[in-house]
């Protein structure tokens, strides 16, 4: 429930992308439009798929990297799953999923009920009192088959929030609620053909955010943003495919609205059985900030077919760019906004970046993959943390750049360790490093099951080292600590239709922090069961 930001390559959180079930979870009424990932609960997850590095040719402008989340394939016969589970802090959580195929028909429901007392949120809230969080969500797909080609499906998420916070009004006062409501609809039509395919979507999204101080209203936000989107393939020539998109987004935030309409066509080829080249352009016509031409190209190699292992060179460079949001505007133009940002006139953002990469896989079932990535941003904006004037904006390059390593190997049948690691140097045009990203970050999960399959063991560790954080009133950053915290959980099933959850979070009671002045929880265990019919 507390903010969440998710960086991809050491990028802004808010030019991440957030789709689920082919909806854009961005949230108009904060400040850069960006995913609310704390409201996000994995009660319906079915899958997750991630993209690294810049991806505005085919999602869009701000596209920084991609989390896509689809909902669990429904059963063909009526199935239903019920998960309850608490612990610590006052923690308990209800959810419920009904799935099931009729015909020609599809469908997917899942209900979540979320509460938890928390835990004190800020360091420097003397009162020490809880901040909990409460998170009602309900999610639905429902797919029809009109015919062998054509495909109906309509996808509707609605979600309200409520968290409690630090340090908001002034003087500062610790006695904080915020409030979101979200709902958002997404309605597609589909077209398979012999040489290709098309789909047509209308998206419709709106936010509404109150936040109070003392019990009193203090704060509100509201936007919304609905978005039309084509998407054709032809594969007609052998060895060749091209995919054209269009897009039109519009967005409003209450007092103001912008529209942006965008394009793209991306050629795809097969020049051999084992390398693969694509090449695509982007151009964005926005209301406010004109027009913009963007690039991607794309490359793959396997460089020994049909051996035991497979080493496999791939690489990408590409462009975009990002208009400064409308709320970044409408803030520097009011009156909570003072100088220097309230005499800052926003530009838009751009970018360019590549990576390159190597990856091994052996059919025992191991992988290797190391990987070289640099990203800059032109013109990067940012809030003014020192004095909290408004939105400022760098003049010149911030750059991430960085190398990835990552590996997964079974040592066992039943036990596989898989891990990763990336070095990533920041730098704004002053030279400092930019704030909350560590410089090393590392990730070790080990991975044990059963030869029945009637327990599943899961510990996960994550580390961070070397990252520094802005503090309000202070001219130069703060370190931040090096930390490692250890997650464990288990599932143990009985019979084909009940499982036992545990899970313990923060096992070793790692105290850190990954924000200055702003605590993370301690130690916590939990307990479950799901019933499965």
């Amino acid at each position: 429930g507390q903010p969440t930001s998710l960086r991809i390559r050491g990028e802004e959180g808010f030019r991440t992308l957030l789709m689920y079930d082919g909806m854009r979870l961005s949230d108009p009424s904060t400040p850069q439009i960006g995913p609310r990932f704390d409201q996000v609960l994995s009660s319906s997850v079915g899958r997750v798929e991630v993209l690294r590095g810049p991806q505005g040719l085919g999602y869009g402008a701000d596209a920084g990297g991609v989390v896509s989340i689809t909902s669990p394939v429904a059963a063909d016969a009526l199935s239903a799953v019920m998960d309850i589970h608490g612990g610590e802090r006052g923690t308990r959580q209800l959810s419920g999923q009904v799935s099931g195929k009729a015909d020609r028909t599809a469908y997917f429901v899942a209900v979540t009920d979320f509460r938890t007392d928390g835990f004190n949120a800020r360091q420097s809230d003397s009162t020490q009192d809880l901040d909990g969080y409460e998170n009602a969500t309900w999610h639905a797909t429902l797919s029809h088959a009109l015919t062998d080609q054509w495909q109906l499906q309509l996808v509707h998420r609605d979600t309200r929030g409520e968290t409690m916070f630090d340090g908001c009004g002034f003087p500062t006062v610790h006695d904080c609620r915020a409030d979101y409501e979200l709902q958002a609809t997404r309605l597609s039509l589909a077209y398979q053909a012999a040489h290709g395919n098309h789909s047509l979507a209308y998206g419709d999204s709106t936010t509404d955010r109150q936040s109070y101080t003392a019990g009193d209203a203090a704060f509100g936000a509201e936007g919304g943003i609905a978005r039309w989107e084509y998407l054709g393939s032809f594969n007609a020539l052998n060895g060749l495919d091209l995919v054209i998109g269009a897009d039109l987004e519009s967005a409003e935030t209450g007092t103001r609205e912008r529209d942006n309409r965008g394009a793209h066509l991306e050629l795809m080829s097969d020049l051999s059985e084992y390398w693969f080249l694509s090449a695509g352009l982007r151009h964005d016509d926005n209301d406010d900030f004109g027009s913009n031409t963007g690039y991607r190209v794309n490359g793959a190699r396997v460089l020994n077919p049909g051996a035991d292992y497979q080493f496999r060179l791939r690489g990408s460079f590409g462009s975009g760019f990002r208009a400064p949001s409308l709320y970044e505007v409408e803030y520097n133009q009011g009156p909570y906004a003072y100088a220097p940002a309230a005499q800052t006139v926003l530009r838009q953002e751009t970018s360019l970046g590549w990576e390159a990469g190597l990856e091994l896989a052996s059919v025992d079932g191991w992988q290797l993959e190391v990987g070289v990535f640099d990203q800059q941003v032109e013109d990067a904006i940012y809030f003014d943390l020192s004095a909290y004037s408004g939105y400022l904006q760098d003049t010149g390059a911030s750059d991430s750049r960085g190398v990835e390593l990552a590996a997964s190997l079974p040592l066992l049948d039943t036990l596989r360790i898989s891990g990763n690691l990336t070095f990533n140097e920041t730098s704004r045009p002053n030279g400092q490093p930019r704030i909350q990203r560590p410089r090393r970050q590392a990730n070790l999960g080990l991975n044990y099951a059963s030869p029945s399959g009637q327990l599943q063991v899961h510990g996960f560790v994550r580390a961070a080292w070397d990252a520094v954080d802005e503090v309000f009133g202070l001219p130069d950053p703060v370190v931040l600590d090096d930390y490692a915290v250890l997650d464990v959980s288990a599932i143990y099933r009985i019979g084909e239709r009940l499982e036992l959850v545990a899970r313990l979070e923060n096992a070793l009671d790692e105290n850190y922090r990954e924000i200055a002045d702003y605590n993370s929880p301690g130690r916590a265990a939990y307990l479950g069961i799901r019933l499965h019919y």
